[in-house]
């Protein structure tokens, strides 16, 4: 990690909290996402003093809930690759990250999170003393136990003298590959305490190891294999987060006419329209694959469900291809190539033949005319769902609508759930950078993310889709609250199915001819529904309900335009219910 610390006068700092602050400027960090509570004084004090001084500090987002501000900061994150800051308070706010902090984790996001402590001391012996009740009742044993399973790292500053080198320890471990969140708590003594003396300064230049690339013999190995292959397929969900890898993954792929699928995805990993894409559904595909090239995935197919033939060979790119964080993984493989996926792809390339002789190019060719075949069949299946069902709006043809309505630099946030594969396909994005997803299961991501996002990039429209269940998940009060205080507008459409969908697929998979089958009885309808729109209108966001299929186009572009004026918008659409 370069950092501007090099080129910088080390600032005099007078207390613990000012010492926090000037290192998080110096290691880059443009923005906190906060949530403070009574823990946060002398950083209060820091910010107010910082302002009126003229001192720079990073800007503080106001996030009314903690899910907002996690899901914004990492939304940022993934779309500028800079590690951003939270501050939550002591336990409570570190609970109140929710499942928030599973999707910082399993996406890989560099994160660094702060936590307020309660005070050490409750007679006064050092500057900061509990003098509130809660912070008695907010003293636990360990509080970082929260979020231990999650945190690449959890550490205490104990100390304000060495508080720059802490911090710096902190975004070191989280954006070395594999990249994640970090948790750091300070109690109110530290950060009030003074510093004597002149911190030192971080160190110079990066801090953070050097991508890794497969040795030469082992990529080798694996395009001896592919030009061999009859029947090749790549399988990839996250290769994306490296947007120079997608060119390098078509470059290969049209190279070789090795199809792509895009599995559990949540970046943009191949153009959606390219001829050799062929969609998301593994199972399709996986049972007459001769070798399967796994990259940048967690979980590429579901064994119970299916799986390459056994005579398959399987090659597994990835930074981390042991999945050591993830207890009972899965994935086989006869090749395992850890490294950077970019640098790894742009090598194997390198590698191949200039020119490939009669029989691998004969091959070669016979493969590319296949996929083209299937991924015309791919469209066509999706494109039959994009139709009115007894007059009512489909996903697929909601997912269709915002593909001819969305830019192609626009930024799409995805967390339709069940509704996600024909959300991908047929939106069509192409740009490495355009979609992105929470990276787990934890839903409330979108609507915070929006905001995070729009904040990465104020010069493009911003658009979430979001099922109803995960849009009421992500405390959309606190969202279009701060979406208005910073003037950041977005697009939110909701697929409003009036329920829980996924509960219902989960079902019919484990019992299908079951008393819930049987009966329609999912426990998982939000029938009456609620007008889901108010809470934004609230914040003074645009709002519609669109209900009819012929309406949606118009709704869209109107939404779109209201963005661009400067105001949030809600499109409340409603979609075959469940």
């Amino acid at each position: 990690m370069q950092t501007e610390a090099a080129t910088q006068q080390t600032v005099a700092v007078e207390s613990g909290a000012e010492a926090l602050l000037a290192t998080l400027v110096e290691l880059g960090v443009r923005y906190i996402f906060a949530n403070l509570g009574t823990d946060y004084p002398a950083i209060v004090e820091a910010l107010a003093k910082a302002r009126a001084t003229g001192r720079r500090v990073p800007e503080v987002i106001i996030c009314q809930h903690e899910i907002v501000a996690v899901s914004a900061a990492q939304a940022y994150a993934q779309l500028t690759h800079e590690p951003q800051a939270v501050f939550v308070h002591v336990d409570v706010g570190t609970a109140n990250m929710g499942g928030t902090i599973h999707n910082v984790a399993r996406s890989r996001t560099p994160l660094f999170i702060f936590a307020g402590q309660t005070p050490w001391t409750t007679r006064g012996e050092l500057h900061g003393s509990r003098t509130n009740p809660i912070q008695f009742a907010q003293d636990v044993p360990d509080q970082a136990s929260i979020v231990r399973q999650y945190v690449k790292w959890a550490y205490e500053i104990k100390t304000p003298a060495n508080i720059r080198q802490v911090v710096e320890r902190a975004f070191q471990i989280a954006v070395a590959d594999p990249p994640g969140p970090v948790y750091l708590m300070a109690a109110r003594e530290p950060l009030a305490a003074p510093v004597n003396s002149r911190a030192a300064a971080p160190r110079r230049g990066s801090t953070v190891p050097a991508p890794s690339v497969p040795h030469d013999e082992a990529l080798r190995t694996a395009a001896e294999w592919l030009l061999a292959a009859e029947r090749p397929l790549i399988l990839t969900s996250y290769l994306g987060r490296h947007p120079g890898a997608v060119e390098a993954l078509v470059a290969l792929a049209e190279r070789l006419a090795l199809p792509v699928l895009e599995v559990s995805a949540y970046y943009l990993n191949f153009p959606r329209d390219h001829e050799l894409h062929l969609g998301t559904r593994a199972a399709a595909f996986l049972p007459e694959a001769d070798l399967v090239f796994v990259i940048d995935s967690d979980v590429p197919w579901l064994p119970a469900v299916t799986g390459p033939r056994p005579d398959a060979r399987i090659i597994h790119l990835d930074i981390d291809t042991i999945k050591a964080r993830i207890p009972l993984a899965d994935i086989p493989a006869d090749l395992r190539l850890e490294g950077h996926s970019e640098l790894a792809l742009r090598r194997l390339l390198a590698l191949l033949p200039p020119t490939l002789n009669g029989s691998t190019r004969e091959r070669v060719e016979a493969r590319r005319a296949w996929a083209r075949q299937q991924h015309a069949q791919v469209w066509q299946q999706h494109a039959a769902q994009a139709l009115p069902s007894n007059g009512q709006i489909t996903a697929a043809l909601l997912a269709s609508a915002l593909g001819r309505v969305l830019p192609e630099d626009a930024v799409f946030l995805d967390e339709t759930v069940s509704n996600a594969a024909a959300t991908l396909f047929l939106t069509q994005q192409r740009r490495p950078g355009t979609y992105f997803g929470s990276g787990g299961s934890a839903l409330g991501w979108g609507v915070g993310a929006a905001l995070g996002a729009k904040l990465a990039a104020r010069d493009r429209d911003v658009v979430l889709a979001v099922g109803d269940g995960s849009y009421v998940f992500g405390v959309p009060t606190a969202a279009y609250w701060a979406a208005r205080r910073y003037q950041l507008p977005f697009l939110t459409v909701i697929y409003n199915n009036v329920g829980w969908a996924a509960v219902k697929h989960a079902t019919l998979d484990q019992y299908p001819e079951g008393y819930a089958q049987r009966l329609n009885d999912f426990t998982a309808s939000f029938a009456p529904p609620s007008d889901l729109g108010l809470v934004a209108a609230s914040a003074g966001a645009y709002t519609e309900r669109v209900t009819a299929p012929e309406a949606l186009e118009d709704a869209l572009r109107r939404g779109l335009e209201e963005t661009r004026r400067g105001r949030a918008a809600v499109l409340d659409v409603a979609i075959t219910p469940i």
